[in-house]
Order: C-alpha cells, then structure tokens, then sequence
C-alpha cells in the first residue's frame, strides 16, 4: 500500500532506517527521527503493516538570484535489502514525484550515484568537492578567538552574509541551527567558531571525527583569515582534515598539493518549466539551462 507517511509508521520508519543504513552510527537516525524526521514529508510502500520502502521529501525555501522558491529535497530513501528487487522504490519515488510536480517548480535530490536518477528526469547542477589537507600544508596562525559554544542566532547571521557571495542556497532559519547543534552534539561532533577582535562571528565549521581523520561537512567563512584559523583550530584534532566545499571555492590556490575530489551531487528536476519561463523571461525547458541563469555561483548543503 502506498501511502504519506502517518505518526503510527515511524517505529517502523526508524526500523527500516537502521537495517537499511547499518553502516551510520545508530544516534544519527536516533537524533534524525527525534528532531528532524515529519511524518507528513515521507511516502511510504507499507505490507503487513511494516514500512518496506520510503522517500523522504523535506520542504524548503530555496534561494536563486534573489528571488524565493518552495521546493522539496529527496534527502534519503531506504528499501529492505529483503525486497529491493521488486520495484517498491520505483512506486514509492512515482508518487513523491508525482506530489512534486503539482506543487513546486523545482524538486531536488543529493546523491553519491547521479545516473540512477536521469531516468526520473532528474539533471546533475551541483557538487561538493572533498579537500584531503594534511596537517603540515596548513599555513600556521593562531588559534585564539576560536570556541566550541557559538550563539545561535550568531551562525544565522554569518550564514546569511556568506551567501551573499552565492545563489541556490537554501534559505535557513534559526531552528535550522538549533537542529544543526543537537545533531553535532548527538554524534558527538564539533561545532567550531571564530571570533574576532570586535566579538563578530566571522566563521564556523561543522566537524565529525574518525580514528584518524576530521570530516569538514560544512564550513562557512567571512575571509581568509576566518578560514586559516578555523583549519589550524581542526588541525589540533587529528592531522588530516577532509574538507567540503562548494565546486565554486577554488581552495586549490592555497592547498595546491592537495586531493581533491567530487563526494556528492545535488539533482534538479524542473516540474514546471512554462511557468518558470515566465519567471525568467527565457524559454527553459531543463533544469541545466535555468541554472545557466545564475548570477553568483551556486551554494547548496543539507547535512539531514
């Protein structure tokens, strides 16, 4: 039976997650069902009374040259490994499409695999690049103005005047931030700020630490120095940081040496492109040729 998802189906939902996901440490899908997860943004395949497949679809404001638009994010989706063969997925994404469709211009999806998806109509715009940096590339400066405890309302507003350097992004607002903070603190992560002289937020990083590694999932900065003091402040954690960014931030020019790698794609599906093309003023028929409108480059990043 397909269906969206109701209250009574997230045990089943979290139970699905975790066979499915068995490779994520368990408190991410605890901290993502109690925090992040609403029932009534999931479509669910559900037999016997047990979900066996779902996609989640999370609602936003998404951002582009200046103007706002409400579209969906295809976060996650999960199938049992038991019936993945027998095309539970496919229903379960034909009805999530078919929900966006009539509700949004554009619907977007993150993936590790973009080929899978062109067949539902979905067009690669956007990737994350992954920086190995060493610990001795890193130009030493100090340290000092970088803490672990940021305001809230201090990360929304050095968001904000980031993304005035891009278009694309997505529109976040302070319970963003309040939810950002429970998911570091849940996996036990950092969440690394700098301060400057005049106690502005001039930068934060979004870590999550392995053996022997510091992931950098997400790192926002107002100027080089923010940035230097931010990576030497991770570089005290573990001796090789694997730093995302925007394909945009060309860090190559200070890590020259540095691997660099693409780790993730975001897709778009345009659902409505007569009415974007009276939003344009251009006939855009794909969702390639409407980003090829952008006036900054694109940012986009949801960790959940």
């Amino acid at each position: 039976m397909l269906a969206l998802a109701e209250e009574t189906y997230t045990p089943s939902m979290q139970s699905l997650w975790s066979i499915a996901y068995n490779n994520i440490d368990h408190h991410w899908i605890d901290a993502f069902f109690k925090a992040v997860y609403v029932p009534n943004q999931a479509y669910v395949d559900v037999e016997q009374g047990k979900v066996v497949s779902a996609v989640l679809r999370q609602r936003l404001h998404w951002m582009f040259n200046g103007r706002a638009f409400d579209i969906s994010l295809i976060s996650q989706a999960a199938t049992l490994p038991q019936v993945r063969n027998a095309h539970h997925f496919e229903r379960v994404m034909a009805v999530t499409l078919d929900a966006c469709a009539h509700q949004e211009i554009f619907t977007m999806i993150k993936t590790e695999e973009p080929h899978y998806f062109e067949k539902y109509g979905f067009e690669p715009i956007y990737q994350r690049v992954q920086y190995t940096i060493p610990k001795e590339m890193i130009p030493k400066v100090s340290t000092a103005g970088c803490l672990y405890e940021p305001l809230t309302k201090d990360l929304y507003d050095t968001y904000a005047k980031f993304m005035s350097n891009f278009t694309g992004f997505e529109a976040r607002d302070i319970h963003y931030f309040e939810h950002l903070k429970r998911k570091v603190a849940t996996q036990n992560g950092r969440l690394i700020a700098y301060y400057d002289a005049k106690k502005h937020l001039m930068g934060y990083a979004v870590v999550f630490l392995t053996n022997r590694e510091a992931l950098v999932e997400e790192i926002v900065y107002l100027n080089t120095t923010a940035l230097m003091k931010l990576l030497n402040t991770i570089s005290d954690l573990r001796r090789v940081i694997l730093l995302q960014v925007s394909s945009s931030e060309n860090l190559s020019v200070i890590f020259k040496d540095a691997k660099k790698e693409e780790v993730l794609t975001y897709m778009m599906r345009l659902n409505q492109p007569t009415l974007l093309s009276r939003l344009l003023n251009k006939n855009v028929q794909h969702a390639k040729t409407a980003m090829k409108a952008a006036q900054r480059p694109l940012w986009f990043h949801r960790s959940w």
